[in-house]
């Protein structure tokens, strides 16, 4: 009986402390809520706070905490040791106790978890706070930007119309430039046209102005296909201006070289444009016993016939500045293409003109008329178009056009040409009746008229007493009557 009151002495004195206990614990649980509820209000007053104070004030929260957690600790620690030191009580003693410490257990856990709670909304507040001045100032950027654009677009669209009221109210008037100064060209030292006792260095571009103004005076363009980079005319300028005797030539003589550079980078010639005397230039013109340069060093003689090598390219205009020299051009049997230049016609003392098998077009210039030297004239075998190219020479003995594109008819100027010997026409598009004044041509040997629209030949024909080859089939030509004399 005395143990056994002992043990209930001691059961009611356990209970008594745990009660007390329990007690204890609701009442720092309101003070700790009253505490959780200052820490949230002090947390929303931060914002407006001085960082100093802020800092202070996340201070006095910390050691609040720090002051909570070992309280914390020291309660869950001492149920422990109490229920470790305490005699085992009796099996029908163990429930209530466990049931009490149990019960202390999940309070402690509750204290834990609500304590945990309070430190968010301090961090959410800074965090908001942090937030604030980063939005603001976007905000900022994007409305200047706005202001920006609505003050720049109206100028903008004012000044254009502004711009389009000037632009149509300007009269635009068209210019040509037929020479631009050289002063453009890169100063390099070159030597004068003559020799000077004066230092070349002291006028560094006085070669190069003084090439480039003769050959613009002589250019039919003025000059302007010289300055131009990728033209024939601009590489054969500077082929001149680059030759070491340059300062050797004449005006004449450098215009002649010019024209037979441009002549060479055309038409691909070979073995041209070496820095030797010009007249030393390969030609065919010893098959004609006519030699390429004269006494005077001036060219007469341009055969460059095909055969041992092939021309194509264009023909270019500048060989016209040879028309006081040249006398004989044949460049027959080639590949050149384009047209025969206008500026040909004043070829005045040309007196063999041959541009036979070629791929020539166009018609030929009506100022080939004034070729009162011409004996030989010979285009056949190209795409030429055009009336007949047929003037009044007086000294012309061979006038060949067959195979090509010409119309019309035979005009009747053709009896003026009494020393003609050959007279081929065919393969063309002439039409109509052939003139009577073919029997004036006593001297003629061939006459081919084959492969036309002639409807007729004249009877006049028998006067031809030269006559030996005539041709005349593939035409329209019907009930020829020849002369038994």
């Amino acid at each position: 009986n005395k143990s056994k009151n002992n043990s209930v002495i001691m059961d009611k004195s356990l209970i008594s402390d745990r009660t007390k206990r329990i007690q204890d614990a609701k009442n720092r649980r309101t003070r700790e809520e009253i505490e959780q509820e200052t820490i949230r209000n002090e947390g929303l007053d931060m914002m407006d706070l001085p960082s100093d104070q802020s800092s202070d004030s996340h201070a006095m929260i910390g050691i609040r905490g720090n002051e909570q957690q070992q309280q914390q600790q020291q309660q869950h620690d001492s149920p422990r040791t109490i229920a470790e030191s305490a005699p085992p009580p009796p099996d029908q003693q163990e429930q209530p106790s466990t049931v009490l410490v149990s019960a202390i257990v999940v309070e402690e856990q509750q204290q834990q978890q609500q304590h945990l709670v309070v430190v968010p909304p301090i961090f959410e507040a800074k965090q908001l706070k942090d937030r604030l001045p980063v939005r603001r100032m976007l905000i900022g950027i994007l409305v200047l930007a706005v202001v920006i654009v609505a003050s720049v677009v109206p100028t903008v669209v004012v000044t254009g119309k502004k711009n389009r009221d000037a632009l149509r109210g300007l009269t635009l008037v068209p210019t040509v430039m037929y020479y631009v100064s050289p002063s453009s060209l890169p100063t390099t030292s070159f030597p004068s046209f003559s020799p000077s006792t004066s230092n070349p260095s002291s006028s560094p571009t006085t070669g190069a102005t003084a090439l480039l103004e003769l050959i613009a005076s002589i250019s039919p363009d003025g000059g302007l296909s010289v300055i131009k980079n990728s033209t024939k005319q601009h590489t054969a300028y500077q082929w001149l201006l680059n030759d070491p005797n340059l300062e050797q030539y004449s005006k004449e003589r450098l215009m002649q070289r010019y024209a037979l550079a441009t002549l060479a980078y055309s038409t691909y010639i070979e073995d041209w444009l070496d820095y030797d005397d010009e007249c030393t230039w390969y030609t065919r013109a010893a098959d004609d016993f006519v030699p390429f340069c004269d006494a005077d060093q001036r060219v007469q003689n341009i055969d460059l016939r095909g055969g041992f090598y092939y021309l194509w390219g264009t023909l270019p205009p500048e060989l016209s500045v040879l028309s006081d020299s040249l006398i004989r051009l044949d460049l027959s049997s080639n590949l050149i293409s384009g047209t025969i230049p206008s500026e040909y016609a004043s070829f005045t003392n040309l007196e063999y003109f041959s541009m036979t098998a070629n791929y020539l077009s166009g018609q030929v210039p009506s100022l080939f008329g004034d070729f009162v030297n011409l004996t030989s004239f010979r285009i056949g075998s190209n795409s030429l178009t055009g009336p007949l190219p047929l003037y009044n020479w007086p000294h012309l003995t061979r006038f060949e056009v067959s195979n090509n594109v010409f119309t019309g008819t035979l005009p009747t100027l053709v009896g003026n040409m009494r020393s003609l010997t050959h007279l081929v026409l065919n393969m063309n598009q002439l039409t109509g009746i052939l003139p009577t004044e073919l029997g004036l041509l006593i001297n003629v040997t061939t006459l081919a008229i084959q492969q036309n629209e002639f409807t007729s030949l004249p009877s006049e024909i028998g006067l031809m007493t030269s006559l030996v080859e005539l041709y005349f089939i593939d035409s329209m030509i019907e009930g020829v009557d020849f002369p038994t004399t």
